[in-house]
């Protein structure tokens, strides 16, 4: 196999979630006049059902959701949605609605003289919509348009921008147009390509009223997708009961509900998980919970607890000028006092509930277990845990310590920094603030509220700095794209919130989506985190881990290691297999 095929077969990680879905009292997808309904289940006996537990409102179920690191909901995305691709157990990606992989081998990608590039699909046959209408190539052609259009709040263009068609050879085959060649364009999972249905949204969309269109039915009560899991009840507050679906093309599942409950209060859900009324939970308990449930005897009594290492959590700088506050933070050399301030080893070990893991603390782009990592190194090793050099930078700077221990510049100025994070991250962010306050920054904490969470808009917005993920291996890269940042023009939608923009590392975020073979990409890395270190636009803090508990009464999560986190991935998330998970 050539070292293209390789790339394409191996991928890199994703998944995430949608339009808005809050509805007081939902009642099921109901079909469209035509369309088959799912067969009534046969008797079985006592319903079996695992309890799942979330720490952020249900807010969507599509990849429009997919925005903050927080929102667990995210992570559940495969339990009810489908791509044309997933991940096996070794994180490689695998077809899904797909019968197969693209591959040069046998002419389904084709490099064309010019550079664009094709890449030919072939559908399973026996895919359908939970309201049992076939799913087929229309809908393939359907969601390109809606996930292509930019008046649109989805989550994710980075695949979708370097298409520049969908064609329909038949019902069962499309044709992918790419405007160059692009090392994702044969491993497209359901957060870079979102199936749609046609039959249930074509005839709205084709009317052009896109608030309209983002204010169906559909998006609140009806969610109908091609999962193992279709939604039957969402109850505004509480939570959502998701039923299996009898005709899923893999084989129905093995328990009949997946009741998704919403636990905003960490501490009740630690308690629901030691007391059994919570079976499954991933990125649910931060380090210090996890720690203490361990301690409590949870796995002694028949419990699991996973850890798996996730991407890159970062302190991310706002690089616009017009809202960036201070002004001082568009200055390289105050992010680079800043870094030194940080006891960077501390942060990790507070993350990982006092027991961090081997690579817990960050110091490069993308974690050690990334095969890219070989090329880039812990680059950013010396740019932290240094407070003397930190106030050394500053006092070269004209900033010197005043009576009130705070910096002051020439203009008695005070330097006033917002550390931004969501609800669940509070104690990290805490940290962090005093670690500046005894560098002498006047540093606050913005806990952003749960209701703003999902809203784009507001999340490109932060004056000072923000808390926050970009996703597991190369997934970190829109960050350094000056071409992917969040902006009106493409709906919020691109990954890159902090606004940085550098021409060099454009150019090379660009030569590395192009790329082919490994050694290229290496390089290409390795160019993109040397001036990630010069820059400093985003100062990695730790590896971030991804906890996952599974209750004595139920078998889940046993290939938790081969997928990715929330929206954090191309393809594959932890719950790809939940069809096969057990009640014991």
């Amino acid at each position: 196999m050539c070292s293209w095929d390789r790339w394409f077969s191996r991928g890199l990680t994703f998944l995430g979630a949608g339009m808005l879905l809050l509805s007081a009292c939902a009642e099921p997808p109901r079909a469209r006049p035509g369309a088959a309904s799912q067969p009534a289940p046969q008797a079985r006996g006592p319903l079996k059902v695992i309890t799942v537990a979330v720490g952020a409102p249900i807010l969507s179920l599509s990849p429009r959701a997919a925005i903050t690191s927080g929102n667990s909901v995210v992570t559940y995305f495969e339990m009810h949605s489908n791509g044309l691709t997933t991940s096996d157990a070794r994180g490689r990606a695998i077809p899904q609605i797909a019968r197969d992989l693209p591959s040069l081998d046998n002419g389904t990608i084709r490099l064309l003289d010019d550079g664009r590039m094709t890449t030919q699909w072939s559908l399973r046959p026996d895919v359908t919509w939970h309201d049992g209408t076939p799913f087929t190539a229309r809908d393939l052609l359907f969601g390109y348009r809606v996930n292509s259009d930019p008046e649109l709040s989805l989550a994710d263009r980075f695949a979708i921008s370097r298409m520049s068609s969908v064609e329909e050879i038949d019902p069962h085959t499309v044709l992918i147009h790419w405007t160059g060649s692009y090392y994702l364009g044969g491993t497209l999972g359901p957060m870079a390509f979102y199936p749609l249905p046609a039959h249930l949204l074509e005839a709205d969309f084709n009317l052009g009223d896109k608030d309209a269109f983002q204010s169906l039915p559909f998006w609140l009560s009806g969610y109908v997708h091609t999962g193992p899991f279709r939604l039957a009840r969402m109850e505004h507050g509480s939570g959502a009961t998701f039923e299996a679906y009898d005709r899923y093309f893999l084989g129905r599942p093995k328990v009949d509900q997946i009741v998704v409950k919403e636990i905003l209060d960490a501490n009740a859900g630690y308690a629901g998980i030691l007391a059994g009324e919570v079976d499954v939970t991933i990125e649910f308990l931060d380090g210090g919970k996890i720690a203490s449930l361990q301690d409590q005897g949870f796995e002694t009594s028949g419990g699991r607890v996973f850890t798996a290492v996730g991407p890159v959590y970062y302190l991310g700088f706002q690089a616009a000028p017009e809202l960036a506050s201070p002004k001082e933070l568009l200055d390289e050399r105050v992010r680079r006092a800043l870094y030194l301030g940080l006891d960077r080893a501390a942060l990790a070990d507070l993350a990982y509930g006092g027991r961090p893991t081997l690579h817990a603390e960050a110091k490069s782009i993308i974690a050690p277990t990334e095969p890219l990592w070989a090329y880039v190194g812990d680059v950013f090793a010396e740019s932290a845990n240094d407070p003397p050099r930190a106030l050394q930078a500053f006092a070269q700077l004209g900033w010197t310590r005043g009576a009130d221990g705070l910096l002051t510049n020439g203009a008695g100025s005070h330097l006033e920094i917002e550390v931004r994070t969501n609800t669940l991250r509070v104690p990290i962010a805490t940290a962090l603030a005093d670690m500046w306050k005894r560098i002498g920054i006047d540093s606050k904490i913005f806990t952003v509220p749960q209701a703003l969470q999902q809203d784009r808009e507001f999340a490109q917005a932060f004056p000072g700095t923000d808390l926050s993920t970009g996703g597991q291996g190369d997934r970190i890269l829109p960050r350094y794209d000056g071409n992917a940042s969040s902006t009106a023009r493409n709906g919020f939608s691109g990954n890159n919130r902090n606004h940085y923009s550098n021409p060099r590392a454009t150019e090379l975020v660009n030569r590395f989506n192009l790329s082919i073979g490994e050694a290229e990409q290496g390089r290409i890395l390795k160019e993109i985190a040397d001036i990630a270190v010069e820059d400093l636009p985003l100062l990695p803090i730790y590896y971030y881990p991804v906890y996952a508990t599974v209750g004595r009464a139920a078998r889940a999560l046993d290939d938790l290691d081969g997928g990715h986190t929330g929206g954090g991935g191309y393809f594959g998330g932890y719950v790809r297999t939940a069809y096969l998970w057990e009640r014991t």
